[in-house]
Parts: C-alpha cells; sequence; structure tokens
C-alpha cells in the first residue's frame, strides 16, 4: 500500500499557539515560531501514532491485492472483487474516486469512521497496472484530540533543551496513556 496526502493542500492545526500559551501559562512571545513548530510536530506524531487524521485532509492510496483483509481483520490475499480493503487514516468523511487501473468503479462500503471498501468488479490479473486507487478525505478534530496535542506540546515545550524530535519516550506516561486510549473508530 502506497499513502500520500494530495499535495497543494493547506493545513491549520487544531490547535493555536495562543491556545498552547493559555494552556501552559506561558506569557511570552519570543518562542511563537517554536511552540508553531511543536504543535505540528505534535499532530503529526499523534496521526502517526493513531492513526486517525487531526485535520481534514485528502489522501490518495494505491493497494495491490496483497494488501486486502479478511473478516477477522487480518491480511489476506484476496482477488478486488471479493476482498476489502482498509482506509489507513480515520475518520473518513468523504470518498472522492475509486478507481482499478485507472478506471472508476463502484463500491461496496462498511464502517463509520474506520472504512473498508470492496471493488464490485474484478481486474484482469494480466494487465500492468492493477492497482485499487482511493482519494478520500478524513480528518476531523474533537476535544480529546485537542487536549492530547496541547500535552504533547507541553511535554516538548517543557523539555526543549533536550529537544531532538517527538518519541514516546520525550512524552510523560499520563499523555502516553490518553494516546493508547485514542480509538480510531471515535477518536475518543
Amino acid at each position: 500500500m502506497q499513502v500520500r496526502q494530495k499535495a497543494g493542500q493547506s493545513l491549520t492545526d487544531p490547535v493555536t499557539t495562543a491556545e498552547f500559551k493559555t494552556f501552559s501559562g506561558y506569557p511570552g512571545t519570543d518562542q511563537d515560531t517554536f511552540i508553531a513548530s511543536i504543535i505540528t510536530a505534535a499532530r503529526e506524531f499523534l496521526e502517526s501514532e493513531t492513526g486517525l487524521s487531526c485535520v481534514s485532509k485528502v489522501y490518495e492510496v494505491e493497494f495491490d491485492k496483497f494488501d486486502a483483509i479478511n473478516e477477522d481483520n487480518s491480511v489476506g490475499s484476496g482477488f478486488y472483487s471479493t476482498s476489502w480493503y482498509r482506509l489507513p487514516f480515520s475518520p473518513v468523511t468523504d470518498i472522492e474516486s475509486v478507481e482499478i487501473g485507472g478506471v472508476a468503479v463502484t463500491y461496496s462500503r462498511r464502517g463509520l469512521k474506520v472504512i473498508d471498501i470492496c471493488p464490485d468488479q474484478v481486474i484482469q490479473t494480466g494487465t500492468t497496472n492493477n492497482t485499487l486507487a482511493v482519494e478520500f478525505t478524513a480528518g476531523e478534530a474533537n476535544t480529546v484530540i485537542k487536549n492530547a496535542i496541547l500535552r504533547i506540546t507541553s511535554d516538548l515545550f517543557n523539555n526543549r533543551e533536550d529537544y531532538s524530535g517527538v518519541s514516546m519516550s520525550s512524552i510523560s506516561f499520563d499523555t502516553q496513556r490518553l494516546i493508547s486510549h485514542l480509538s480510531t473508530n471515535t477518536g475518543f
């Protein structure tokens, strides 16, 4: 599976520098640029750890038949007409297109926020381009996500002398527990 964000999107983090400064009690403006950068790093870290898209983004994903999932969510090796494919980010708010080999196809869909799709047709196995391509929009912020981003940002800001990127070891235990409880189905 290959996933990429569609080019040319402008993203606005769900937490502003002013919100973080209110949360942390930091009064100055001398660190605003750094704060903005660690808010973005915190959001990106949360997205990579949870599979949640914290802001609305358009994604393009290409599957091959080996990316199929079975009914028990294990990886399968089915063919397009009988196999389900899980979109890698949630919550999915819209599916713009589903194509096989560049041709639009109809599909079945299951799930509320985590979406699986199953194309309604089989592709020719001898064709040169036999990938399933899906363009979809995923992402929304809620209070739990905003709180997690504020807490990750706070941990990074309070330990800024040692800052060399975001990792679980640089985040407090309470924040790690919050992250571990975020569900890709609900965002809570």
